[in-house]
């Protein structure tokens, strides 16, 4: 990042004072954890990470405004119209950061509740040290009236000329790209409907760190490292010492162990049949003429010896049973299909006041992957919801709010399209993408629209308008979605893979949205002639 604000504004100044920034916001935010005693977990390990990327964005437009005004007027004069303009886009943007995690907080994943909540305390703490740090100490800075600091600001760049072509005939084909924008949208709707949602854990570290050779090396010489509890329900005491029930435990055994994932299983029935086998000398099966009686005499000549095993898997009134079943694959759709067969089995030979409930450890993960399903949902929703009714609030145009939700949406969707496509799938920190796309990237739409409605105002026509918002603002968005998704890049060189694959999404995310609302927004804004803003110019 240090080096992009050094690109940006060739000075010192520009790297020591956002930097500072960052990390005011992000100690501040970290400390609050502190206070409330919230501890680190595998998703808030990455708050450092995000505030420190993201609480850079204000400082880099207000100090690009800042040294654009500088070369017209003094330090003081140029701070107050620094803040006269951006006080208002800078709010706003941080309200629909914060929005946007907050959405992410209405989960009942705590450790993803936790990143939500205190993802948007550090975003508001970072706009309150940006607006009041920055104007309180950049007029006291040597910094030369008239010296473009700023590399590359004005439209006679190269790069400013090229992207400046590109939208001009963008904007003489504006129908077609607007089709074509749509029908890429839809396309991308379709081919990310059935993207997969699953969740591992220790699959998840890299095949280099101890935990995961720990694991190899477990699932290699014993029955597996996930266990998954079975819970047979009866309604009577002794229920399981009958014949017919009995036979049914080891029926569900024999069915866990058709599984090739699974490589042991513990019932009942084993006793029955170490029983058998050492009172009658027959093999490792349950007795050929089984009674209650007999089945009763077992489970007591068991309660007296030394040996208690059975009560792990009974209880004193044989009322209820427990069946332990250790897999090797913690991956959650292979778990889930193992759960969903077996619980249907079981109703086809449980007697009929008999119920299987499935527990442990592999139906928590089940369990969190229908809550990453559900939560992905909510907070792509609420996110969306938000962000709407703040452009909304700001903007007073639905069509205006429509056309900004666009980018975002497309990078949503991309998103979604490229792990469908790649055969991969949404798992606990990927689950994160919505939620964060529409908090951030919506910033880059409000102060590109923020800019038109400045242009309007001095004067400008619309058309005109669009030209210099985007004249002013592309280079700080670019800027921004450059040294944010650097930031995350750096979550690449975790040895978790979750959190490497967050920060590839997130990272590539940026670019993404910065290309969209630059290229598609201004357009719609020429197709569409949203009343709002021609009102303003006429």
């Amino acid at each position: 990042m240090s080096l992009v604000l050094y690109f940006s504004f060739r000075n010192a100044y520009g790297v020591i004072l956002p930097l500072t920034v960052c990390v005011i916001s992000t100690l501040w935010t970290l400390g609050l954890m502190a206070l409330m005693d919230i501890r680190i977990n595998i998703i808030t390990s990455t708050i450092p990470v995000f505030l420190m990327t993201i609480s850079i964005a204000d400082s880099i437009h207000f100090m690009s405004d800042y040294y654009r005004n500088l070369e017209k007027m003094d330090a003081g004069a140029a701070v107050n119209h620094s803040m006269m303009r951006l006080t208002n886009p800078l709010m706003m943007t941080s309200v629909t950061t914060c929005m946007g995690f907050l959405a992410l907080s209405y989960t009942k994943l705590i450790y993803v509740s936790q990143f939500g909540l205190f993802m948007s305390v550090g975003v508001a703490i970072a706009f309150v040290v940006t607006v009041t740090f920055l104007p309180a100490i950049l007029p006291f800075l040597n910094v030369q009236r008239g010296k473009n600091t700023q590399h590359g600001g004005s439209g006679n760049s190269y790069l400013f000329r090229q992207f400046s072509r590109l939208l001009h005939w963008l904007n003489g084909k504006s129908v077609v790209f607007s089709v074509l924008i749509l029908l890429l949208g839809a396309g991308m709707l379709v081919a990310s409907r059935d993207v997969p949602v699953d969740n591992q854990n220790i699959a998840q570290f890299d095949k280099s760190t101890d935990i995961r050779k720990a694991d190899v090396l477990l699932n290699q010489y014993f029955g597996g490292t996930v266990p998954n509890y079975f819970w047979i329900r009866g309604t009577e005491s002794r229920a399981f010492v009958k014949p017919e029930a009995m036979a049914a435990l080891d029926a569900i055994k024999q069915r866990l162990m058709s599984h090739k994932e699974i490589g042991y299983v513990a019932s009942p029935s084993d006793f029955m049949k170490r029983m058998n086998q050492q009172i009658n000398h027959d093999t490792f099966r349950l007795p050929p003429d089984p009674s209650e009686a007999l089945y009763g005499q077992y489970l007591f000549l068991y309660e007296n010896s030394t040996e208690q095993d059975v009560r792990n898997l009974l209880d004193p009134d044989y009322k209820n049973a427990l069946i332990v079943a250790m897999s090797h694959t913690e991956k959650a759709s292979d778990l889930r299909r193992i759960i969903q067969d077996v619980d249907a089995y079981a109703a086809t030979v449980l007697p009929t006041n008999m119920k299987l409930v499935a527990s442990g450890f592999g139906e928590v993960l089940v369990k969190s992957t229908d809550e990453i399903v559900n939560g992905q949902l909510r907070s792509f929703v609420l996110s969306a919801l938000f962000v709407m009714v703040t452009l909304l609030l700001l903007f007073r145009s639905l069509p205006v709010a429509l056309i900004s939700v666009l980018p975002l949406s497309l990078t949503v969707l991309t998103n979604f399209s490229v792990i469908q496509l790649s055969g991969s799938y949404i798992d606990i920190g990927t689950a994160l993408i919505a939620g964060i796309v529409f908090g951030i990237g919506v910033d880059f739409v409000i102060h590109l629209l923020s800019s038109v409605q400045g242009a309007i105002r001095a004067g400008a026509k619309p058309a005109e308008a669009v030209v210099l918002a985007v004249e002013e603002v592309w280079l700080p968005i670019m800027l921004n979605a450059i040294s944010m998704a650097m930031g995350f890049l750096v979550l690449v060189y975790s040895n978790y893979g979750v959190t490497a694959r967050l920060g590839m999404m997130v990272a590539s995310s940026m670019m993404l949205c910065a290309l969209f609302t630059l290229l598609v927004v201004p357009v719609l804004i020429n197709l569409v002639k949203p009343k709002v803003l021609y009102q303003e110019a006429g």
